[in-house]
């Protein structure tokens, strides 16, 4: 789970809750998580991919770019290309449900 705010205090507050809260799952591995906010990287303040994210675990490498976090959770299965020959998946096509009168 990647979590961006908009400041550096915003983001330490929410660290502080998100491992607690990560804390009490029964395993930990299943959802990795990492923070980030707006100004970690001045020269690129929008750019997902920067050295911008700080996985929960404290990791003494600091923050890391986008791409670099699959190596800081190897247990994670790697994303493939979609199948083409796979006719069981979906389409792609996500339709909204249908309309619901309110209660």
């Amino acid at each position: 789970m990647l979590v961006w705010l908009p400041s550096a205090p915003r983001e330490a507050g929410a660290r502080t809750a998100l491992a607690a809260a990560h804390h009490t799952l029964p395993d930990l591995d299943l959802v990795p998580v990492a923070t980030t906010n707006t100004p970690a990287t001045p020269a690129t303040p929008h750019d997902p991919a920067a050295a911008r994210w700080l996985p929960l675990d404290n990791s003494p490498r600091g923050r890391l770019p986008l791409a670099a976090l699959t190596h800081t959770w190897p247990h994670l299965p790697a994303v493939s290309a979609p199948d083409p020959t796979d006719t069981t998946s979906l389409d792609g096509d996500l339709y909204p449900p249908p309309p619901m009168p309110p209660n």
